[in-house]
């Protein structure tokens, strides 16, 4: 995962505030949420300038040794972003002015397109995590992470004004899910079984509404834009 960096655009000083993650998917780009990159959604004056990757404990030390901070090249929001409803396309690249280096803390997450992902032995078990607010409503210092369910699209349209073809509806069940300070951030699914098991990016976190199911992003539904958008 990556911690996306802000900073104020007048004093050019970080801003200590999580806002939103990301997920590394090769050497030199990061998927997001396009909300955390768009200024209209973003706190005044702010602008992403960097991503930190390998982290874990926000304020730990002993992070620093696997951590790599990667400043930006450019940034690639989808073109048709909220254009039609709120959070629709909400989706982004990050494209990193360097590639980076993979170690055991750093590894990219596996982006799948719909043909794939027609093949069975797909758990119905999907991860989140991130480093969004608590119980407490204050930003976790530690990486997060937890377990949801998907929801049924037709309950989710009577909640939200829902793409079915390009969002997905999870969480919502219990304390455990998405908040604050998690968007961009990965849905993680699992495909295959025993020893060939292995997690995949299934969406990206987008909004939601409090004791209500989270909307996240369908990577599947945007495969083919993510992939036109890669440069070596």
């Amino acid at each position: 995962m990556a911690l996306i960096l802000y900073r104020n655009t007048r004093t050019l000083k970080p801003e200590p505030d999580t806002l939103c993650a990301g997920s590394l998917i090769n050497n030199r780009y990061i998927l997001t949420a396009a909300h955390c990159v768009n200024r209209m959604y973003l706190p005044k004056h702010n602008e992403v300038w960097a991503v930190r990757l390998g982290e874990h404990k926000r304020f730990s030390n002993p992070d620093y040794r696997h951590r790599h901070i990667r400043h930006l090249e450019h940034i690639i929001e989808h073109e048709d972003f909220d254009s039609t409803r709120p959070f629709e396309n909400d989706i982004a690249l990050l494209r990193l002015q360097l590639p980076v280096r993979y170690t055991k803390a750093i590894s990219p997450i596996c982006v799948l397109g719909k043909h794939i992902l027609s093949k069975p032995y797909i758990s119905d078990i999907l991860e989140i995590a991130g480093w969004g607010r608590t119980e407490k409503n204050i930003p976790s210092a530690v990486l997060m992470k937890s377990s949801i369910k998907e929801v049924n699209e037709v309950r989710c349209s009577r909640e939200y004004d829902f793409s079915q073809e390009s969002q997905i509806c999870a969480g919502g069940e219990g304390v455990n899910d998405t908040c604050k300070g998690d968007s961009g951030g990965p849905l993680m699914g699992i495909m295959g079984k025993s020893y060939e098991e292995f997690v995949y990016l299934y969406g990206i976190t987008s909004y939601g509404k409090n004791g209500l199911a989270g909307v996240y992003t369908k990577t599947k539904f945007f495969y083919y834009w993510i992939k036109i958008h890669l440069e070596p």
